[in-house]
């Protein structure tokens, strides 16, 4: 059987479908209902109901499975090149107003940007997934610390407060308009893939 040329034969077409099951029919007359996981040029992947998951060989496969599975989008291939386009625009690190970029700020900057290089073309999608969830994470947590008065709005202290839990609430504020620069700096790895957040 002559594959279509839909299914590249340098690639692995790697789609996460969250479609309903469909009935797979063999040559040979057996059916399996299951649902569509990824197919390459020698195969296609399949879950059933239980959670298992089979690899069938399109040579066994109907014509009609072909050209169903030759219907399907096909991802968008990206360059490392191209990624690494975006990953040299990554966001400087926050400054306190004064242009000091304290050592918290620092971290949270250096922290983010490692995760970022690990970004290659075949884990585009899993990695803004974990840098996304590890972000909506941080900014929980620092608009809890933003929250605290850090004065009467001047920027000067309120009496009794220290000049360290003032720089603490500042950071927590720079940190939390950082991590909105860097969930807006991530949206170009969904421009380049044609993924939604």
């Amino acid at each position: 059987m002559q594959i279509s040329n839909a299914l590249p034969l340098f690639f692995i077409i790697a789609l996460s479908l969250t479609a309903a099951p469909r009935t797979w029919t063999a040559k040979d007359g057996r059916v399996i209902q299951a649902e569509f996981v990824s197919a390459n040029k020698d195969s296609v992947s399949v879950r059933r109901d239980d959670g298992l998951t089979l690899s069938i060989p399109l040579s066994m496969l109907s014509a009609d499975d072909i050209a169903w599975i030759n219907r399907q989008p096909k991802p968008i291939e990206v360059s490392q090149e191209q990624l690494d386009k975006i990953i040299s625009t990554f966001p400087k690190a926050a400054s306190l107003g004064n242009g000091e970029v304290t050592n918290d700020l620092e971290q949270l900057h250096d922290r983010y940007e490692s995760l970022v290089k690990f970004i290659r073309p075949g884990t585009i999608a899993q990695n803004l997934k974990m840098i996304r969830k590890r972000a909506d994470d941080d900014i929980k947590v620092f608009s809890e610390i933003a929250k605290t008065s850090s004065g009467d709005g001047t920027g000067k202290r309120r009496s009794g407060q220290s000049q360290g839990a003032e720089n603490g609430i500042l950071s927590a504020r720079r940190s939390l308009s950082w991590l909105q620069s860097l969930l807006s700096y991530l949206q170009q790895f969904d421009a380049l893939t044609g993924a939604a957040k």
